[in-house]
């Protein structure tokens, strides 16, 4: 028995793949979404304009790209939601559905008259957030919230369908770390390797590889005629890319991760570990600051402090976006702002030059003070509790601080090419980004005497650091991955402390079941019959990633007392029979693929009004019901009770929404149409047939 479960647990894990992601596809987007709400509008209008040209001349060529930057993922009125791939959902494609910038730009193109992978992507997705939002509204007319058990099935099946319209999307990240913050090692450590022998095995690191490789090729994108549109491709993708892998930091499954859970062996305690943090959340706080979230909340009135949301709060992982106060997605999205603020820089900097004017600067503080915010190295939060008034910037202060990330990222041009990478590898990428590059992302402080600058900011600043150093503002020298690293979230406490997992859901779902079989035996006795049964049992089901209804967990074992009526052309022969079922959903991922893709082939293809019934086919699923053993307990001697073909309909089983051996768990309500083989024999009392059984469910 241990030996089965064992396999049962391989195999679950082999599937498991999706389970490792942050955010799941709806929120990726939707954080990018917000994210252009905290964009000033002179940063957005830039963007938008880019994106749009960008979009537009592309479009010509097949790409099913959106040409409004400001294209929602989902809009609450069908109508309106635009036919074609959002910005905000090429950061929930990314990485997630694409290991590099090619295979996501091959997602992206239209394939003869059938729409992009990426844009059924898109749609699928819209489907399931549609039916997510209609669930919450209905419980908070109940003045109740979404379970978290809901809220795990409702990924799963989303999961599903990722996975038939992307068959790589469990398998693209198979062991990898890629996604998950830095273990327990120091910053330093980190931000070292990568630059000593091009580390990439965690977030930061791709993090960093990306947005400076977007920053890099848009700024040569303006300085070359010929490769314009091959630089802009670059730089678009890669982008998208480096919103992801920062989305991912804010995800508490992936802050709590240290070295023992980021191996190869320990995949299976990593996804309980993630799965666990995930749904109950972590208090987190900022890399960079100094300052506690205790004595921030213990001072809360002292004006010199930190306002204590601005560095402490409570975040969630994948499905549970949004769970708590809210402030999980709002973080997320400032810093994904931050993100867009230096790649427009990096577009238009002539559009941002008049902000690095003193002068200008004196007639509209406002305006660049909000350019500051998005690109700022040294926010408030950062300096010591002693520097009473540090959120006071001078106009000064400000114009060097822009002129810094402008310069900075006109420097990119002049190095070499930073190459791509495989987002989901956790192998080196050997010299990938150099020093200078990288800066010095971590110490605001530094020698006065290796810099030239106002005598007048070096005094201001030089009251936050030792003797004889002061906070650099000025150039050469700026890190445009500072500002990063001052928001980047990392866990309140220590982490190794934190103990927590989600072991794989097991648990007992009582089912009633009424089946009326037609059955058709082999033999010249008793050809026809017909079956009028009552079915009654209890399962027992080992599930996780693939699982989405109650019955049809990735391994189930199922009992149950069979009471049937079987009325022949002469007579009818009361049976009464203990079923035992072994079922398994995994044979269901290959026959829906095929399935799906016929439909879509036959019926959907050339018929835009028909793009609903894809969606509502992803809920049926092919079920490979196993093998049953029927100990049987006959009235009347000498009959067939086996054999031939059996059409059932079978299975209603009771909603589940409880605890059940510590895990909570919420189960749909399936109607299952199956079709049964059997053997064809002659049943004394006692005795002990097999049949084989496959067939379909569908959720009401």
């Amino acid at each position: 028995m241990i030996t089965k479960i064992k396999f049962i647990t391989y195999l679950l894990i082999s599937f498991s793949s999706t389970s490792l992601w942050s955010w799941y596809y709806p929120e990726h987007a939707i954080i990018a979404d917000k994210a252009l709400k905290f964009l000033p509008p002179q940063v957005e209008k830039v963007l938008n304009k880019k994106y749009k040209n960008f979009a537009r001349y592309n479009q010509k060529k097949g790409f099913q790209l959106c040409d409004d930057l400001n294209s929602p993922f989902y809009d609450d009125t069908k109508e309106k939601q635009a036919k074609c791939v959002p910005y905000s959902s090429l950061a929930a494609m990314a990485s997630d559905h694409s290991t590099d910038i090619t295979e996501l730009k091959s997602f992206l193109k239209q394939s003869n008259s059938s729409d992009s992978i990426a844009l059924q992507l898109v749609r699928g997705s819209q489907d399931h957030w549609q039916f997510v939002l209609g669930r919450m509204a209905q419980e908070m007319e109940n003045d109740k919230i979404i379970s978290d058990g809901e809220r795990r099935n409702l990924l799963r099946r989303l999961d599903i369908f990722l996975t038939l319209t992307d068959p790589g999307y469990l398998t693209r990240a198979k062991g990898g770390v890629t996604h998950f913050s830095p273990g327990d090692d120091d910053i330093r450590k980190v931000l070292n390797e990568l630059v000593t022998v091009g580390r990439s095995d965690n977030a930061l690191n791709q993090f960093i590889i990306h947005h400076l490789r977007s920053l890099q090729h848009a700024a040569l994108a303006r300085k070359s005629k010929d490769k314009r549109d091959e630089y802009l491709w670059i730089a678009f993708l890669e982008h998208a890319f480096a919103m992801h892998f920062f989305q991912d930091a804010f995800a508490s499954g992936h802050i709590i991760m240290f070295d023992p859970y980021l191996t190869a062996e320990s995949s299976y305690s990593r996804l309980m570990r993630h799965d666990y943090f995930n749904r109950n959340g972590i208090s987190v706080t900022r890399m960079l600051t100094p300052i506690s979230c205790s004595f921030s909340r213990m001072m809360k009135n002292a004006q010199y402090i930190p306002n204590f949301s601005d560095i402490c709060w409570t975040t969630y992982g994948d499905a549970f976006l949004g769970k708590g106060d809210g402030m999980d997605l709002q973080k997320a999205a400032e810093g994904n702002a931050m993100v867009q603020a230096q790649f427009a820089m990096a577009l238009s900097p002539q559009s941002f030059k008049k902000y690095g004017d003193i002068e200008y600067c004196r007639k509209n503080k406002k305006a660049t003070s909000d350019i500051l915010d998005q690109v700022n190295a040294f926010p408030y939060w950062i300096t010591p509790v002693e520097a009473k008034g540090n959120r006071r910037w001078t106009c000064r202060e400000r114009t060097l601080v822009i002129n810094g990330v402008l310069t900075a990222i006109n420097n990119l041009t002049k190095i070499k090419k930073i190459t791509a990478i495989n987002s989901n590898s956790n192998d080196p990428n050997p010299k990938i980004v150099d020093k200078e590059t990288l800066g010095n992302p971590i110490d605001k402080c530094v020698a006065t005497d290796q810099w030239k600058i106002d005598k007048k900011v070096i005094r201001k600043t030089s009251r936050y650091c030792p003797s004889g150093k002061a906070i650099y503002l000025g150039n050469p020298g700026t890190s445009l991955i500072r500002p990063f690293l001052a928001s980047w979230p990392i866990s309140q406490s220590d982490k190794t402390g934190f103990f927590g997992k989600d072991p794989f859901e097991t648990g007992f779902s009582w089912q009633l079941g009424l089946t009326t079989p037609y059955i058709y035996r082999f033999g010249d006795f008793n050809k026809s019959q017909l079956g009028a049964n009552f079915q009654g049992g209890v399962s027992y089901r080992l599930q996780h990633v693939l699982a989405s209804d109650p019955n049809f967990g990735v391994a189930e074992l199922w009992a149950g007392l069979y009471n049937s009526g079987v009325f022949t052309v002469k007579k009818a022969i009361p049976v009464s029979m203990l079923t035992v079922d072994f079922r398994t959903m995994v044979p269901t991922m290959a026959l829906t693929a095929l399935f799906r893709k016929l439909i879509y082939a036959i019926f959907i293809k050339d018929r835009p009004s028909y793009q609903s019934l894809v969606s509502q086919f992803d809920m049926s699923l092919f079920v490979f019901s196993g093998f049953r053993w029927n100990y049987q307990f006959v009235i009347l001697d000498n009959t067939r009770q086996i054999g031939g073909w059996d059409i059932e309909v079978i299975n209603l089983s009771f909603p589940l929404n409880d605890t059940i051996m510590g895990v909570e768990r919420f189960s749909r309500i399936p109607t299952q149409l199956r079709l049964r083989m059997g053997r064809d024999t002659y049943q004394d009392a006692f005795t002990v047939g097999l049949e084989f059984a496959f067939g379909v469910s569908r959720p009401f």
